[in-house]
């Protein structure tokens, strides 16, 4: 398994571009089994995906507050985890009080690596 993260702090510089891009590539060029997570609480990776919904809270939110990444990806060839504006609200929560305990619960992704199978994750 490989991991591919694309990140940049400015806006506007193609990153969900390059993750939609590089997920079509290798699933159905090269054939490799591929989850993306999006993990921007403006969900442009999730409408790229028309997976889309300003209702609820979003998988990747869901994620992060420790529930299991099999009941969390959205499976139609490429996979996926979406997202929408309920993800500010759980990174607020993961953030806040002592970066200790907020960086223990990052381990949530680390943990959902592993569970995921053969995939690559973008």
């Amino acid at each position: 398994m490989r991991i591919i993260n694309i990140i940049n702090l400015k806006g506007g510089v193609g990153k969900t571009t390059t993750a939609l891009e590089m997920g079509y590539i290798l699933h159905h060029k090269y054939g490799y089994s591929v989850l993306l997570v999006d993990n921007d609480k403006q969900g442009n990776l999730s409408r790229g995906m028309d997976l889309y919904t300003d209702s609820g809270i979003c998988p990747t939110a869901r994620l992060l507050s420790g529930e299991p990444v099999q009941d969390l990806i959205h499976r139609d060839g490429i996979d996926t985890i979406a997202a929408n504006m309920s993800l500010l609200t759980a990174t607020y929560r993961l953030t806040s009080g002592a970066a200790a305990n907020a960086t223990g619960r990052y381990r949530g992704l680390r943990k959902a690596r592993t569970r995921t199978g053969n995939h690559t994750t973008t």
